[in-house]
């Protein structure tokens, strides 16, 4: 019976969000009724205590935690909407989740002046949950030594890694089947569980591969042993990846865990807006009064739709991102004076870091291909595998459907920076590690390496190649930096990215180290017995293997991960560069904060999901605290 009800609902879950004409004539600012999260119809209250701008990782946790006290009036603003589709709920499902989703910004970046000719695909979450909701999951604390130099900053007392610790803790939930249920966080809303737990028992053939990974990794000396890398130092530690995916299968986004789950959106105190799009923050005396946001679904919708203004008692807070906030603070007035001169907008505080130190993680695929004869390495091609898979995802909530692709993680330090380097004892590489068909342009490969098959022969033959290993070496201390600027004063245009990748010469080294060290493994007797040739690129003038080729494979192939960070820099008021204070709290205007990865001084070490979580639980706690 109970296998019965579990595939019923799972079909159900699928029949329901394929339906074309589901919620198809709702008000532009409601959802479906039967979903817990809906947002409630109208706004006779334009008054209220706090007004969060963007649902996303930080923001759906600021509102569940400021409202928390009833006496508190908490006012949440989404651009997207529920984000409650099956390829939001069904893990496997993030590779069909951007570009052409409704659920994604879907922005572009300008070329870098180091890869002439190619733009960045940049996606970004636009529904309740954010990027949570169409990410890869992946969860990562990050390295105590990144947070305790945070601290050693003027102006970001209060964030060493023992002072952040409680605040992860406070808000994982950390479920591994071999330590125990709950092992280093017990009640936090956001579930985190290990990639093999999803894979099947002990014996399934779908974890054969990852755990040959782990090996090579231990023999090869990338990682000490195979084990929780969300737990102490993070130098050669790795193992199976964790995710924020439920026991259950499910994933786990900020909305998930913080709205709907513990019914924080039910609260009457609590008022969650969706469809709704701030246009600016309104500066009067200089202090946030409140918002200005319309409401529509597609730009032509509101481009014509009028604007709302909503009162702010005591603060807004922006959590839009590392893209969108300092956009809506230009747009409101603030940042660097020649800039906002130059679209035509007041100056009403001259912030010149705003948008400005634009940090983001880069990776680089490298495919390894399987050996003919090798059968353990998951195709998703492969018919018998696909209903295997299929079988397993709605009987038992298990299987390849419930995980993220990335099965085994590993993190350590190149040492290419010299000792004195106030970085250097910082993780500054990642390996992310998957296996199965790389070359299903079906599930978003192409898409989502932003690559193309006019790139070079090793693009063009993958569908050639059944079966493989995608290794990513992952730059995690990037040197350079870019920024975002206003495109126009329009509110509704995106803004301009320029990431200036590997403009610093240290970046392309990371990188190409990490492929050296990719192939090592693949040397390694676990790997050596079912690895093939690596796929190489023809067009690259220079032997394969040889420095000249990888740093011209690196130029070519590097990809953002999907982190930018740091265009709100944290910092003291005298730094010239810092746009918020310890407390997240902007320069020069009282009653406004951003609280999102925007506001981390220096690159975070891991995937940026975690950290921006944290950042919220803390700055909700320093609020709550007044």
């Amino acid at each position: 019976m109970e296998c019965s009800t579990t595939v019923a609902r799972r079909l159900n879950v699928l029949i329901r969000h394929c339906t074309p004409a589901a919620g198809a004539e709702l008000p532009p600012h409601s959802v479906p009724s039967s979903e817990p999260c809906s947002a409630k119809h109208g706004s006779e209250n334009m008054e209220f205590d706090y007004i969060i701008v963007g649902a996303g990782s930080a923001g759906c946790a600021l509102a569940s935690r400021l409202s928390e006290d009833p006496e508190t009036t908490v006012l949440l603003l989404d651009a997207g909407g529920p984000g409650d589709e099956w390829k939001v709920r069904c893990p496997f499902g993030y590779t069909m989740l951007q570009r052409a989703s409704a659920n994604d910004w879907a922005f572009e970046a300008e070329p870098s002046p180091s890869q002439p000719g190619r733009c960045s695909f940049w996606p970004r979450g636009r529904c309740l949950g954010g990027s949570s909701a169409i990410n890869a999951m992946l969860y990562v604390r990050g390295d105590p030594f990144t947070y305790d130099y945070w601290s050693r900053q003027e102006g970001c007392q209060g964030w060493s890694f023992s002072e952040v610790l409680p605040f992860f803790d406070k808000s994982g939930r950390f479920q591994d089947a071999e330590l125990g249920l709950d092992s280093w966080a017990k009640t936090g809303p956001v579930h985190v569980t290990r990639s093999d737990q999803h894979l099947g028992p002990a014996g399934d053939s779908w974890l054969e591969v990852p755990r040959r990974i782990n090996q090579a990794m231990v023999d090869t000396g990338v990682i000490k042993q195979a084990g929780d890398y969300n737990k102490g130092g993070l130098d050669r530690a790795g193992g199976f990846s964790q995710a924020t995916i439920s026991a259950s299968g499910t994933r786990c986004s900020s909305a998930d865990a913080y709205l709907r789950q513990n019914g924080a959106a039910r609260r009457p105190n609590l008022q969650i807006e969706t469809w709704s799009h701030v246009v600016k923050v309104v500066i009067r005396d200089g202090a946030a009064e409140g918002v200005l946001y319309r409401r529509g679904r597609s730009k032509a919708g509101l481009r014509n739709a009028p604007e709302h203004f909503c009162r702010a008692r005591k603060e807004v807070l922006l959590s839009a991102g590392a893209v969108q906030s300092p956009q809506l603070l230009m747009l409101s007035g603030i940042g660097a004076p020649e800039h906002l001169v130059q679209h035509g907008l007041p100056v009403l505080v001259a912030l010149p870091g705003v948008g400005r130190h634009l940090k983001d993680h880069l990776f680089v695929p490298q495919i390894v291909a399987a050996r003919e004869t090798d059968k353990t390495i998951l195709d998703m091609k492969s018919l018998p595998r696909l209903l295997s898979a299929l079988w397993h995802y709605f009987t038992k909530g298990s299987g390849p459907f419930c995980t993220v692709g990335c099965s085994n993680m590993a993190f350590l330090r190149t040492r290419l920076r010299a000792e004195d380097d106030p970085h250097a004892q910082e993780v500054d590489l990642q390996l992310q590690i998957a296996q199965g068909n790389p070359s299903d342009s079906k599930i978003g490969f192409y898409k989502n390496m932003n690559l193309t098959r006019e790139q070079g022969t090793l693009w063009q033959d993958t569908d050639k190649q059944p079966r493989g290993i995608l290794f990513l070496p992952t730059l995690l201390l990037p040197k350079s930096e870019g920024c975002i600027e206003l495109a126009s004063a329009d509110p509704l245009a995106p803004p301009r990215i320029q990431p200036n990748y590997l403009s610093d010469r240290y970046d392309v080294e990371v990188l190409m180290k990490g492929m050296k060290i990719c192939r090592e493994l693949c040397k390694a007797a676990p790997l050596a017995e079912i690895s093939g040739e690596e796929l190489v690129e023809p067009s690259i003038p220079h032997p394969a293997g040889s420095d000249a080729y990888l740093e011209e494979y690196v130029r070519r192939n590097a990809s953002t991960v999907y982190h930018p960070m740091g265009t709100c820099r944290m910092g003291p008021s005298t730094d010239g560069d810092a746009v918020v204070d310890h407390a997240c709290r902007v320069h020069g205007v009282s009653g406004l904060r951003v609280v999102d990865a925007s506001v981390m001084p220096t690159p975070m070490t891991g995937n940026t999901n975690a950290p921006t979580i944290m950042i919220a639980e803390k700055i909700a706690s320093m609020i709550r605290a007044r």
